[in-house]
């Protein structure tokens, strides 16, 4: 059987995980979009 507190950490693992992973793609695509967005102002 499982604790409580062991689902507690394993659902704040699994979160933690899931928000560095958007992150990750979140930073990727800013990046795309601030490089062309920098384009687009410097023209």
């Amino acid at each position: 059987m499982v604790t409580r507190r062991a689902t507690k950490r394993w659902s704040m693992v699994l979160h933690q995980t899931a928000i560095r992973k958007f992150f990750r793609n979140f930073s990727s695509i800013r990046r795309q979009t601030g490089t062309r967005l920098d384009r687009d102002g410097n023209r």
